[in-house]
């Protein structure tokens, strides 16, 4: 699997090929999407603090002939278009990070698959004020079944309920698979990987 931020049929994007549908590839998405926030943030704090010692007109004109982002975007992802004519559109994402322009901070993980009809049953064990292990028969995590547990743990809800919350996504044997974090009451939320051989 690659990702690259390209320009296929003219418009610049962030587009996946050979796409991988499993906990490898999310992983893969996810450190490229934090990485390109990170980055992103990096330069909008430099242009920002140059920015706060000039005059308010300098500022308007230097924001005028600026380039580089002072405030957060979206981060998404396309499938590679097969088709050399036209452009991505909405049934060519793969996933979208849903940013607060201001801090960077990740609001959303958007998966605009349409395809499901069916549920994950988890058992929910460890329960503390922190964090909530959800134990189910997955042992293979595909971007569909990542859209349905996010979906559940925000009807589960308790993430809005302290500063700081942790769902460790487990299979049957116990093995974590991956940690969903909420911060400031679910306002912000990222996904944590362990490492590929633990």
């Amino acid at each position: 699997m690659e990702i690259r931020y390209t320009s296929i049929n003219d418009v610049y994007g962030t587009y996946i090929f050979n796409f991988e549908d499993n906990i490898s590839g999310i992983k893969k998405i996810n450190d490229f999407a934090v990485e390109n926030i990170k980055s992103s943030k990096n330069v909008s704090d430099s242009i920002n603090t140059v920015i706060s010692k000039m005059s308010k007109e300098e500022a308007q004109d230097y924001v005028l002939n600026q380039s580089l982002p002072t405030m957060a975007t979206n981060v998404i992802f396309y499938k590679a278009l097969d088709d050399l004519e036209g452009q991505p559109d909405q049934k060519d994402v793969l996933i979208e990070y849903v940013l607060d322009e201001n801090t960077f901070g990740i609001k959303n993980i958007n998966i605009p698959n349409n395809e499901l009809e069916r549920d994950i049953v988890f058992k929910e064990r460890n329960n503390s004020n922190e964090s909530l292990s959800l134990v189910s028969k997955l042992n293979k995590i595909s971007l569909s079944d990542l859209k349905l547990i996010l979906k559940k743990v925000e009807q589960l809800g308790f993430q809005k309920r302290s500063e700081n919350f942790q769902y460790q996504i487990k299979n049957d044997s116990g093995k974590l698979l991956f940690n969903i974090e909420y911060e400031k009451m679910g306002k912000y939320i990222s996904l944590k990987f362990p490492p590929a051989n633990s």
